[in-house]
């Protein structure tokens, strides 16, 4: 994978972050913060997750990596939905994405078929949304455990993946 980014956007920070006494060991990307917090397994796992306020992300992760990522524009609210209103669009909507990605996936990338559903969103209705993607879809789907003592902070999921990140490669290196 190869993530490019604006210097001119990234250098302030990190000159900050150094005139601070801080020293700055990684940068990653909210997409592989959420990848260190599937188990790694030889199947591909579909994951959709989204932090508070921000879209709607679609990953496939194998062996710990990222093999597709996508970002779904419009889905940004769907925490903001009741449950009949995710029912007369939205969940649709979004299954037609997943199908639609595991459709690429498989095809046109050649993949084995996708084994598993996991669903990381940090709303109200998270749990009714992985019921109805169960319903729309021909795979398992559940709710993303988060590791302990965070099973309950799923706020804050892209954070602890990112220190899981962090805690991996300063036990590496």
């Amino acid at each position: 994978n190869v993530v490019c980014a604006q210097k001119s956007q990234l250098k302030p920070l990190v000159d900050l972050l150094e005139d601070s006494d801080i020293y700055l060991k990684t940068i990653t990307t909210e997409e592989f913060a959420f990848t260190s917090l599937v188990p790694f397994q030889e199947q591909a796992v579909m994951l959709i997750c989204q932090q508070p306020n921000e879209e709607v992300v679609i990953l496939i992760v194998k062996h710990g990596r990222i093999f597709f990522h996508r970002r779904l524009r419009g889905l940004a609210q769907i925490g903001h939905k009741t449950e009949e209103e995710l029912s007369f669009g939205a969940i649709d909507s979004l299954s037609l994405e997943i199908q639609r990605s595991t459709d690429y996936f498989e095809r046109q990338l050649k993949q084995a078929p996708i084994k598993m559903i996991k669903v990381l969103l940090p709303v109200k209705t998270e749990t009714f949304i992985a019921r109805k993607l169960a319903e729309n879809s021909n795979l398992p789907v559940e709710l993303l455990d988060l590791p302990e003592p965070y099973q309950n902070e799923r706020d804050y999921a892209v954070s602890i993946g990112a220190l899981r990140l962090f805690l991996a490669n300063t036990e590496a290196g």
